[in-house]
Order: C-alpha cells, then sequence, then structure tokens
C-alpha cells in the first residue's frame, strides 16, 4: 500500500546524531556513501560513509535530472574523503518544492547499475528524473512514490518513503496474545473480545486503531483500543491496524478506503480476524479415497448410503465434506437411525470403521462448532448439539447399514423341504425357492451340494427357480448363502464347510432335499395326479420315530393310510375312520424320504405329500 506522508519539521542535528547512532549499532547492513539527510531550503546535503575504513567520494556526483549535477569533490573544494562511520555536508542547489536527488559513483548518469547509481530520494511529486533507473537499480521502491512534506529529511537506510520518516513516525508490529497475527471468531451473537499487543518503539504525537474489510480495504472502524469485539460485524475477513501520526491525517473516516489516507503517518503490519459462523454444511462419502479393499462394502452413486459386512474386519469409510467454516472445529458425529438421531460417537477424522459397532443402521452427520466438549453429548438426542451457540449440524446424513451375513432358512415355495422330480425325462422340473435372511442388503445366492457328508458343492444358482431335470438320478441338496466379496466359482468342487469357513459368508441353517427319479422309478409321483379332495398336515416333519397325521378343517372320514418308499414300494399301511388327528409309527423304517398317501375309503380321493425318516 503506497503511503502519502508528511513530515513536520525537526532538528537537523538530532537526524544526524539519530544516523550515526544507527551506524554504531550495526542497525543496517549499508555499506559506501549514502544520502542521508536533504534540506532542500536551504540547499544542504549531507553523506554518510557506512564503510569501516575512510572512504574517497571526490569522483562521485550529485545529480538532480539532465543537466543538473555536480562533482562531490569540487562541490568540497577539490577533494573529499569521509571518515569510517562520518559524515560530509555539501551545499548543492535544489528544489525546495519537488525534485529527485541522485548520488553517482561515476558521470555515468543514464546507468542503472547499483555499483554507479548508489542512492536516490524524491520529494514532493512523484516520478522525478532517475527515479525509474533507481527502481531498476534498486535503490528506491517506487516511482510513484515520494516524500509529501515539509522538510529536513533524513534517513538511516533510505530506499523508501517509509526509511526517510520512520524517525517521525513509526507504528510497530502488532500481534494477538500469544503472539498470533491471524485468528478466528465464532458469530454466534456472543461477544469474543480480542486483545491486541504491539512492539515497543512508536514514534508520532497520536495514535489509532483502524479496522478494515481485507478484500475491500474499506475502513469498517476506528475504536479507541483494544480489546476488540467483531461479533456484531458478522461473517467476513477484516484486518486490524495500528497507526502512528502527526497533525494533519486525512482520509481516516468509517467508509474510507485505507488506500486514500493522506499525511504523515505509519501503519502497523495487518492483522487478520476470520469472523465465521458455525456451518455444518453437506457430507458425503469419499467413494474413490474409500475403495473396496475387501469386496464387502457397497456405497451408492451420491455417496449417501453404504452398506457393510460385519465380519471382524476394517471397513473404513472415507468421509468427505463441504463448509463455508473452514476455520472452526469440524467434526463427523455418528447417530443412531431414530427419529431422535441419540448420539453414539463423534469422530475426529474422516475416515470411519463401523465394522466393530455391530449390525444395525447409522448415520454419520457433519458438525461445525467451537468451545464445545463433545463427549458432554454421547447418549443424546442430536437436536440437543444443533441447539447449542456455535455449533451446526449437516443438513444430510450419510446412512450406513451394517449387516451379519445370515444364510437364514430355505423352503420351497409351499413350505415344504423335500420334493422327488423325475429326470432326465426332458420335461422341466423347476422348483420354486424361497428364503429367509436378516441381511437383506448382502448378496443371496442358492448353493446345490451333493448329499454326501462332505456336502460337496456342484453348483451355484442365483435364481429362485431351479430346475435340476439334466442332473440324472441321485440326491442333492439346495441350501442358502449370504455373503459379500466372494468369488462363487471358486469353491465348487469343495465341501461346504470350506465355504461357511469365508469372511462375510454363511450358510442356511437347513437346506431342501431334492430326490431325482429316473425310469420307471417316476411312476410312484404319479399319484401326485390324484384330486386333493382334502387336506392334512405332517407333524413334524422330518420326523424320528412318530408323525402325526391331522386333517385340516377339522374333518373327520373313513380312511387308508399307504406309506411308500422312494422306490415306490410299500412301507406301511394303516385304518382308521372318525378322526380329525392319528399317529403312526415310523420306528421300523430306515431313514430317508418316503411318500404318504391317504385314501378316502368312501369316494376314493386321495391326496400326498412326502415324509423324510430321521
Amino acid at each position: 500500500m503506497k503511503k502519502k506522508l508528511f513530515v513536520q519539521n525537526v532538528n537537523r542535528h538530532w537526524f544526524v546524531s539519530f544516523t550515526l547512532l544507527f551506524m554504531a549499532m550495526g542497525a543496517f547492513a549499508q555499506t559506501g556513501a549514502r544520502i542521508t539527510e536533504v534540506i532542500p531550503n536551504t540547499d544542504q546535503v549531507t553523506l554518510t560513509n557506512f564503510n569501516a575504513s575512510p572512504l574517497d567520494v571526490s569522483p562521485y556526483w550529485l545529480c538532480l535530472g539532465p543537466g543538473a549535477y555536480a562533482n562531490v569533490g569540487a562541490l568540497n573544494g577539490g577533494s573529499a574523503t569521509i571518515p569510517a562511520g562520518g559524515t560530509l555536508q555539501l551545499t548543492f542547489n535544489v528544489d525546495p518544492v519537488a525534485d529527485g536527488l541522485s548520488l553517482f559513483s561515476t558521470n555515468n548518469f543514464s546507468s542503472s547499475d547499483p555499483d554507479i547509481l548508489l542512492d536516490f530520494v524524491q520529494w514532493g511529486g512523484p516520478n522525478q528524473p532517475r527515479s525509474g533507473q533507481a527502481v531498476t537499480a534498486g535503490r528506491w521502491d517506487d516511482a510513484s512514490d515520494f516524500i509529501n512534506c515539509p522538510a529536513p529529511y533524513a534517513t538511516s537506510t533510505g530506499g523508501s518513503v517509509e526509511a526517510w520518516i520512520s524517525s517521525i513516525v513509526y507504528a510497530p508490529n502488532i500481534s494477538f496474545d500469544g503472539g498470533e497475527t491471524s485468528v478466528s471468531i465464532c458469530v454466534d451473537g456472543n461477544a469474543d473480545p480480542l486483545n491486541v499487543n504491539r512492539d515497543p518503539g512508536a514514534v508520532g504525537t497520536n495514535a489509532g486503531w483502524i479496522i478494515t474489510d481485507q478484500t475491500t480495504g474499506q475502513i469498517l472502524g476506528l475504536p479507541a483500543a483494544p480489546p476488540f469485539n467483531l461479533d456484531g460485524a458478522g461473517v467476513g475477513v477484516c484486518d486490524i491496524w495500528y497507526i502512528r501520526y502527526e497533525d494533519g491525517l486525512s482520509g481516516n473516516m468509517v467508509g474510507q478506503n485505507i488506500a486514500d489516507l493522506e499525511g504523515c503517518f505509519d501503519l502497523s503490519n495487518a492483522i487478520e480476524v476470520i469472523r465465521e459462523e458455525a456451518d455444518g454444511g453437506s457430507v458425503e462419502i469419499d467413494i474413490a479415497a474409500t475403495g473396496n479393499p475387501n469386496g464387502t462394502t457397497s456405497i451408492s452413486a451420491d455417496g449417501l448410503e453404504a452398506v457393510i459386512c460385519v465380519d471382524g474386519r476394517m471397513d473404513p469409510l472415507v468421509v468427505s465434506h463441504v463448509t463455508t467454516a473452514e476455520n472452526l472445529t469440524f467434526r463427523y458425529v455418528v447417530t443412531d437411525d431414530s427419529d431422535d438421531n441419540i448420539i453414539l460417537a463423534i469422530m475426529n477424522t474422516s475416515s470411519i470403521d463401523l465394522d466393530g459397532a455391530g449390525i444395525g443402521t447409522c448415520r454419520i452427520w457433519g458438525w461445525s462448532y467451537r468451545g464445545l466438549n463433545q463427549d458432554d453429548f454421547i447418549g443424546l438426542p442430536l437436536a440437543d448439539l444443533q441447539a447449542e451457540d456455535c455449533s451446526d449440524i449437516s443438513d444430510i446424513a450419510i446412512d450406513v447399514i451394517r449387516e451379519e451375513p445370515d444364510g437364514g432358512s430355505v423352503s420351497l415355495a409351499n413350505g415344504d423341504t423335500s420334493v422327488s422330480i423325475c429326470a432326465g425325462d426332458g420335461s422341466p422340473d423347476p422348483l420354486s425357492v424361497t428364503h429367509t435372511t436378516n441381511a437383506a442388503n448382502l448378496t443371496f445366492r442358492y448353493v446345490i451340494t451333493d448329499s454326501d457328508a462332505n456336502n460337496t458343492i456342484l453348483a451355484f444358482s442365483g435364481s429362485s427357480e431351479i430346475d435340476l431335470d439334466g442332473a440324472g438320478p441321485g440326491t442333492c441338496r439346495i441350501w442358502g448363502w449370504s455373503y459379500r466379496g466372494l468369488n462363487q466359482d471358486d469353491f465348487v468342487g469343495l465341501p461346504l464347510a470350506d465355504l461357511q469357513a469365508e469372511d462375510c459368508s454363511d450358510i442356511s441353517d437347513d437346506f431342501i432335499e431334492v430326490i431325482r427319479l429316473t425310469g420307471d422309478d417316476c411312476e410312484i409321483l404319479s399319484i401326485d395326479s390324484f384330486e386333493n379332495a382334502f387336506e392334512f398336515a405332517l407333524f413334524p416333519n422330518p420326523a424320528n420315530n412318530n408323525v402325526s397325521i391331522s386333517f385340516l378343517g377339522g374333518q373327520t372320514i373313513n380312511a387308508q393310510v399307504t406309506v411308500y418308499d422312494i422306490t415306490g414300494r410299500l412301507v406301511s399301511q394303516a385304518e382308521f375312520s372318525t378322526q380329525t388327528e392319528v399317529n403312526l409309527d415310523l420306528s421300523s423304517l430306515n431313514s430317508g424320504t418316503y411318500i404318504v398317501q391317504i385314501e378316502d375309503n368312501e369316494t376314493g380321493s386321495n391326496t400326498t405329500k412326502q415324509l423324510i425318516k430321521r
């Protein structure tokens, strides 16, 4: 920021003493000869030798512009040697209103070589002759920057307006408690007093504080002194400045721009205050960053829902958020899925693993806040957190469904768990299979195994309509399989137990037995074509030594009960009448599958059911 500075008259001997004092203290790293004082109204120019040994400046030249120059030796009577740390006072005609004075080591006045153009100062107006050369040589900071004040002018370092007037006005650096130069506050209606400290060494008749908008530079306030409460200013970023100045300062008014200050003044460094309202913003799962290391996690396309398999392995979800309050604290809040959203945990990491939480559904919210103890809110409704000062919850949440694999149970659509089909006759025998499971969001398949002791895996089916007509004669079993992240083809030919042993894998507790008959054995199945004039139930089924036959609807009939084995051979027969329930002794039968036929003695109608004897 350019400063147009006004300097009052001071005693020239004070400036010279000030310059020499700084030299003795080693306060700067100047070398060679430099201009350290100019008194335009008396044409007085002072050169100072910053070397540690005497310096002959006889060949040097003072130059104002084209045609206005003089040799230093000639100005001093023919020779000019300045002792180490000493000064040389010269008389050289300058314009007291506006001019620019250069010091050259040779008479090559067009040079911008810093070894030739040694120093420069301008007053009264910008862009004086040689000012552009001085900027190129690094001897002046800006051609448009000039001293705008009455003489005399003095410096210990030179090179800028600030350096030439720092002995008149100087605003030292400022900082907040702790040394910070940037702080953030939460705009929540509560006072946030900020204390500001300044370094020692301030110079100037008057002092003050200025608060500006950081983006525009507009002056927002002129408070008397710290501490400063900026909560009422709303959201934004402002700067706090300390100013030292002499009488005559203009532009220092609320609504003006700090760049338009005019007068003899100096500004400290600016310290920043970021004013933010809590903003929970929005959250979503970073799909790319989360990946799927175990192959057991699924994420919706919008990143707002995930299904994970609870199997003892980590399934971290990487969560991202968007908030307008980047300088306030941000956490992720995990709640249950009830209407109250009870708070279960608060996370300070974006990588959140919920495998250890067990089965259930939870929600992940964003939380922007300042000044609250998160542990105080565990077990409370999310609304309690939202109600706090400087606290805001995201508008939406991520739903996380946590499921353990559950093979559940399987049966045919009619509820049976055993069936005989005629295989190899070219006629499809589709079996409608159904299942129950507590893991509705995991993958479910049907596993077909042999009936051997190992339940050797023969095939998998993703359809509930399973046709085994082409499998030939034999007996197989259909199981339910709940899983995630496994390749079913890797398990064909292996024992079913191998599939059960995998992570995120569970086999149903029961199975459907399918007996595949061929040839003449299929004749036993023809009884299915008889008219079902009445219904009965077998319980239990499978059975051990006894099975109860109950006629549904409470009907009583005179009937004959016939039991066939799977080959169609009659193995048991009994008669009963005027009974709604009868017990059948199975103790003499071998384990296996049997067909129970009941025939009405009066009408000849019959119906059948399969029975498994354990």
